[in-house]
């Protein structure tokens, strides 16, 4: 098996932080719904208060006098339509449950993805650096070559040339220090 390039390193950091991203989206979005869903809760339970203290109006009404059947058939009346927001809102607040749930697996799953990935990008970061590393050595090793081939035979070169004037009757008097060129 081969190891990741630099470049797909860098793809799967750019995906992971994608990734890291979209479910920080999904959080802020689940947060919203969580809120509507309270909200809608609270009317609910407002429009269930209001409609049971309603009730209890229209059965006093309907005990104290049949003249007041009209405001207690009005009543009836408003107690319905609240009623239908009441399920109006029910249904809305199924539908946001549902909505929660699958937001909340999606967000499952991608954390599970980010964990996954995280542990991948880990695991290969050690050996991409020490692979990175032994490749940079080997190409630094590789570019001293040529220059110390060349050098080597300015030397030797240089070594050969010295050599051979000193046989061509070049003295270097040890005594005083002084080089003395004279050919013979």
């Amino acid at each position: 098996m081969s190891r990741p390039t630099h470049a797909e390193l860098r793809d799967l950091k750019e995906e992971l932080i994608s990734l890291i991203e979209s479910s920080t989206n999904l959080s802020e979005d689940l947060t919203s719904y969580d809120q509507q869903f309270s909200t809608a809760v609270s009317t609910i339970d407002a429009n269930l208060n209001e409609a049971e203290a309603k009730i209890t109006v229209i059965e006093a009404y309907r005990a104290t006098s049949e003249e007041e059947q009209i405001a207690i058939s009005e009543i009836k009346d408003l107690a319905q339509n609240t009623y239908k927001k009441i399920t109006e809102l029910s249904n809305f607040s199924d539908e946001i449950e549902e909505k929660i749930k699958i937001q909340s697996n999606t967000l499952n799953d991608l954390t599970q993805q980010n964990i996954e990935l995280k542990k991948t990008v880990e695991s290969l970061l050690p050996g991409a650096t020490s692979a990175g590393l032994a490749s940079a050595f080997k190409e630094r090793k590789d570019s001293y070559l040529w220059p110390k081939r060349v050098w080597s035979f300015v030397f030797i070169a240089s070594v050969a040339a010295s050599h051979g004037e000193r046989t061509r009757g070049l003295v270097v008097p040890r005594r005083r220090r002084a080089v003395v060129l004279s050919e013979s």
